[in-house]
């Protein structure tokens, strides 16, 4: 079965949570823009005798903006978009678009072929094909007795 795979997050104080609770999460708000995209893409999963589909919902970014790795039966997926800076002249009376990125990690099974992963983007959806291998059978052999 192929599972999420999270990553460790950094230990947060627990006043974090409290003050975000108070005084919101878009505290850049009032400054004119946002700094942190707080999302990761949302990702369906798909499975067929044939293999495994994920599909991640990546607006905006490119392929040259997104790394796929794969390590221990991990596969990961981290997405990098830069900020654009202000021309010369003009100023950002409210700012959203921001430096933006993620990572996703799942567990893939033992019957997934790592070196027939594919993946393409289309339409601002990160599309992965996982394909499946046939389970190796146990080697059978006649053992001659002495």
């Amino acid at each position: 079965m192929l599972t999420k795979y999270r990553t460790q997050t950094p230990f947060t104080h627990p006043l974090n949570d409290l003050m975000s609770s108070f005084l919101g999460r878009d505290i850049s708000q009032p400054l004119g823009h946002d700094d942190v995209q707080l999302s990761t893409p949302k990702v369906n999963i798909t499975e067929t005798k044939e293999g495994f589909g994920l599909e991640l919902n990546v607006p905006g970014f490119t392929k040259d903006q997104i790394r796929i790795t794969m390590e221990e039966n991990i596969l990961k997926i981290h997405g990098e978009q830069e900020k654009v800076e202000a021309q010369e002249g003009e100023s950002y009376l409210r700012r959203e678009f921001s430096h933006t990125s993620f990572e996703r990690g799942f567990h893939l099974p033992e019957n997934v072929n790592g070196d027939g992963i594919k993946a393409e983007v289309t339409h601002g959806v990160l599309r992965i094909h996982l394909p499946k291998v046939e389970p190796s059978k146990p080697a059978t052999r006649q053992i001659k007795i002495n």
